[in-house]
């Protein structure tokens, strides 16, 4: 995930297979495969608070040598344990824009993919909280603004009155 500011972290991705049908035969990927990660600057570790409700997601290959051009899955989910993952985005990029988040948790994790039953494990979950500014703080300052709005016309409509009454001439 890429925030501004921070410093460089990688989370690795361990490659083998999950199986998705007991009747499937998959073949685990090895660590001569493609191995991938999130390049992500982070202040503090693998959670960072954003007020934007946007983001961009950028992974990379960290290893191995990839025989078949990779794939790659990208999941979000509302917790750490993916209970109710949403898939985002399947598909050769390395890097995916995000926007929209309302206010809450969000985690991530990304895995390789080069077939249907051929695929790495997932990355560990990165993190990301969405606060926007408090609502009470906007709208003390849409007031402020509004008084000082109205007291500029109040005193741009007293003076033009007050010279019109100095100066009958003016029209």
């Amino acid at each position: 995930m890429v925030v501004t500011g921070g410093v460089n972290a990688q989370i690795p991705i361990e490659n083998s297979h999950e199986p998705n049908d007991a009747s499937t035969t998959e073949r685990a990927l090895t660590s001569a495969d493609p191995q991938v990660a999130f390049v992500q600057p982070l202040a503090d570790g693998p959670s960072v608070a954003n007020s934007t409700g946007h983001l961009e997601l950028v992974w990379d290959e960290t290893g191995g040598a990839a025989t078949t051009p990779l794939s790659y899955e990208l999941q979000r989910s509302r917790d750490s344990a993916f209970t109710a993952p949403v898939t985002l985005y399947e598909g050769r990029d390395r890097r995916t824009f995000i926007s929209g988040l309302a206010e809450g948790s969000y985690f991530f994790r990304v895995r390789t993919v080069v077939s249907e039953i051929e695929h790495g494990q997932w990355s560990d979950p990165v993190g990301i909280q969405v606060e926007y500014v408090d609502r009470w703080k906007v709208y003390a300052l849409m007031c402020v603004g509004l008084f000082c709005l109205m007291a500029t016309v109040y005193m741009i409509v007293c003076g033009t009155l007050r010279e019109r009454k100095a100066n009958p001439t003016i029209s």
